[in-house]
């Protein structure tokens, strides 16, 4: 495995489309979350954890969608035990297992 979702997690309630949310498409992704996708070209652009309570207020948005700076920082690490024998994780930030 290796990298599969970089996101900057907001507060749900703080995301609010200028345009275009006709163009995506959400799906239930598993027992505990949804994703949200492009229609048009299937890009990955949001995961919510809307059955866990420790993210159900909370969404995460590909950073890769997001133009410009966010002066954004990484908060954790998860899913470390999948992580690619290729790079070491060394900067002192929280390491989850799996989620």
């Amino acid at each position: 495995m290796g990298h599969h979702w970089a996101s900057i997690t907001a507060p749900l309630d703080s995301l609010a489309f200028i345009k275009g949310e006709e163009n995506v498409s959400w799906y239930r992704a598993s027992d505990y979350a949804r994703r949200g996708s492009c229609k048009t070209c299937a890009t990955s652009l949001f995961w919510h954890g809307d059955k866990l309570d420790e993210y159900k207020d909370r969404i995460g948005v590909s950073a890769g969608a997001i133009v410009g700076n966010t002066g954004a920082q990484i908060k954790e690490h998860i899913f470390v035990a999948d992580k690619g024998d290729y790079y070491q994780l060394v900067d002192g930030v929280p390491q989850k297992e799996t989620f």
